[in-house]
């Protein structure tokens, strides 16, 4: 190690599920910044704890999903636990967005706070505070990241479904 904090922060969360979300398709630094609003810089010091943390491989191109799966579903609820708030208007996540919102019904809904949000519910703070902007702009990340809120503030039977749909995700 060069020196640098090895320690995961939120936001590395966030850019290892947007590659994942980008599939096959390739991708470069820059875009991917654009993309989730962060520097170039915020980025690839990401993309280098999450290599250290063997979330990643080497070459910072392919997500290490089984390492992925183990973290998100066992550490990541005490590593980056959710803060819950108040009634407000925001982007919906959690068991309130997706296919979770066909598998669970609940008068309660949650949202990270947001000033496009077009729902009201009870706010959850999101893993990076970028989050919602990213999101809704792309589907199938937003999809991850309300799965991810389902493990950090579900209860047993939300985790469970979150769980066994991410699974099916992150095996390719």
């Amino acid at each position: 190690m060069n020196g640098k904090n090895s320690n995961l922060k939120p936001q590395d969360i966030i850019i290892i599920m947007k590659i994942i979300s980008k599939g096959e398709n390739p991708w470069k630094i820059a875009d991917l910044a654009y993309e989730l609003g962060l520097s170039s810089g915020e980025l690839s010091n990401g993309l280098e704890r999450l290599k250290t943390s063997e979330l990643i491989d080497l070459t910072k191109k392919i997500p290490m999903r089984s390492n992925l799966k183990d973290f998100l579903f066992f550490g990541l609820k005490y590593a980056f636990p959710a803060r819950i708030g108040k009634y407000e208007r925001g982007v919906l996540t959690a068991h309130s967005y997706g296919v979770m919102r066909k598998k669970i019904v609940s008068e309660t809904k949650y949202v990270w706070p947001h000033f496009e949000g077009t729902h009201k519910g009870i706010s959850v703070s999101p893993l990076f505070k970028n989050a919602a902007e990213a999101c809704l702009a792309d589907e199938k990340l937003h999809q991850y990241l309300a799965l991810i809120d389902c493990i950090r503030v579900g209860k047993v039977r939300e985790k469970n479904i979150a769980m066994e749909i991410l699974e099916k995700e992150l095996i390719v």
